[in-house]
């Protein structure tokens, strides 16, 4: 288990939140601990820009988020640095 940059996941990868805050309609939702599956990667290299379809595997938040099908986006660069996760199922030689 490795903790990396949101810009260096990869489809398909679990992974593991630490101490997170996520702002829906003005209020937050607290994924400290939840778990999420890298649903797929929007990227705009002209302007080095991405977005990143998180969908949660933990159902807690899925009245909030069912407009967005349990799904979260997050942008780079926004949200490059400031979300702390850790990827759970990444191969050793991919670390």
């Amino acid at each position: 288990m490795k903790d990396v940059n949101l810009r260096n996941l990869k489809v398909n990868e679990i992974i593991k939140f630490h101490d997170y805050n996520f702002i829906i309609y003005n209020d937050y939702i607290d994924l400290n601990g939840m778990l999420g599956k890298v649903k797929s990667i929007h990227e705009n290299k002209k302007y080095d820009h991405y977005q990143i379809e998180i969908e949660l595997i933990d159902k807690k938040y899925s009245d909030d988020l069912e407009e967005w099908n349990n799904c979260l986006w997050f942008t780079i660069p926004e949200n490059e640095y400031n979300v702390k996760f850790t990827v759970l199922n990444r191969k050793e030689e991919e670390k």
